[in-house]
């Protein structure tokens, strides 16, 4: 709900700008001074953003408590769905948001950590594949159960069929952004 000029109240998680919820904990980032800018109500992609930042932060502190502390959260980007596995390294660096050498350094990392390893493209002899190792498909099978636990979580507090309306509403939206026979663009 917008109350004026930076307040907002979203059930208690975001007071203004500047105010989150982490972790569980309040936390005030610094303020920008010397500005009039008012940035009115958080738009549907900022409130995205939120959720999919506590959703994300919330899975990463459960992966490193299920004994996965040495996988860092950059890490952790590449394990979210679809999965690694299977994929050339470029596509991996699209599904993570990230550049061909952030991802080579970070799989690099992953495959000395024991979880993946790259493998020549069975189709392009020149290309590589990712795979996951045995305690790779581990790390995988507990993301996506943590995943399912903490939208069990949500569930809890907002009521499961707010988050199945939630979960349908988006994937109306996706699937309509990527009709081609649709010509408005989101």
């Amino acid at each position: 709900m917008w109350y004026g000029a930076r307040t907002i109240c979203l059930a208690g998680i975001v007071r203004s700008p500047y105010d989150l919820v982490k972790y569980g904990v309040r936390t005030t980032l610094p303020r920008v001074s010397n500005t009039d800018f008012d940035p009115g109500p958080p738009g549907v992609g900022v409130l995205l953003r939120l959720a999919w930042q506590l959703h994300r932060d919330r899975m990463y502190e459960q992966l490193a408590a299920a004994g996965y502390p040495d996988v860092t959260s950059a890490q952790f980007a590449l394990l979210r769905y679809p999965g690694v596995d299977g994929m050339r390294p470029s596509d991996a660096a699209e599904l993570a948001g990230v550049s061909k050498q952030t991802v080579n350094d970070l799989l690099g990392e992953l495959e000395r950590g024991g979880y993946l390893e790259r493998k020549p493209h069975p189709d392009d002899g020149r290309g590589r594949i990712v795979r996951l190792t045995p305690r790779g498909k581990r790390l995988q099978r507990t993301a996506v159960r943590i995943g399912h636990d903490t939208e069990a979580a949500w569930a809890a507090k907002i009521g499961p069929e707010r988050i199945t309306s939630l979960k349908e509403t988006l994937e109306r939206m996706i699937a309509r952004a990527s009709d081609p026979r649709t010509s408005e663009s989101p």
